[in-house]
């Protein structure tokens, strides 16, 4: 059987490995709701749950990673972004590529910040952004590795975390 790594594999769902480098992926019980391609924090149970960040949980003590992206998951029509429900098992990426959607336009040289306080709905929790900015926290394992492009109104970039 032949394995094939894809480097360009062009834009992808938010939350989707990038490409097949390696990388760690850990299972944790979502505390609340956590969105495909949103960062997420230790939750209370330190061993078990991941969350949404609040204002000063992005260091690095408290770091997690992206929530993937599942097929598994069922696309609930609430109106908010595809997720994974309260304390159902999340799929998080702590090292390697991922897909990610962004507030704004982003360029590799950006600084990877995330959204921990509410901006304009409950939903932006957790994304990502690469201008300084209020409610906004620098994530300091992480590099954007490619630019964001428009795809359907959303902007989506791929992020490193090392």
């Amino acid at each position: 059987m032949s394995q094939t790594q894809v480097q360009e594999q062009g834009l992808a769902l938010n939350g989707q490995k990038y490409d097949l480098s390696p990388d760690t992926v850990s299972s944790y019980a979502a505390e609340g709701r956590v969105g495909f391609g949103r960062y997420a924090v230790l939750g209370t149970d330190k061993n078990l749950q991941c969350k949404l960040p609040a204002p000063g949980e992005l260091t690095l003590i408290l770091k997690r990673g992206v929530a993937l992206q599942s097929h598994a998951m069922e696309n609930i029509q609430d109106g908010l972004e595809p997720g994974y429900e309260d304390k159902r098992p999340v799929s998080v990426m702590e090292l390697g590529k991922v897909f990610v959607e962004c507030e704004e336009a982003v360029l590799v040289t950006s600084t990877v910040l995330v959204r921990t306080a509410v901006d304009a709905a409950l939903d932006q929790i957790g994304i990502f952004h690469g201008t300084a900015g209020t409610g906004l926290e620098p994530l300091p394992n992480a590099r954007f590795v490619r630019a964001s492009e428009l795809v359907n109104g959303k902007h989506i970039a791929v992020v490193q975390l090392f």
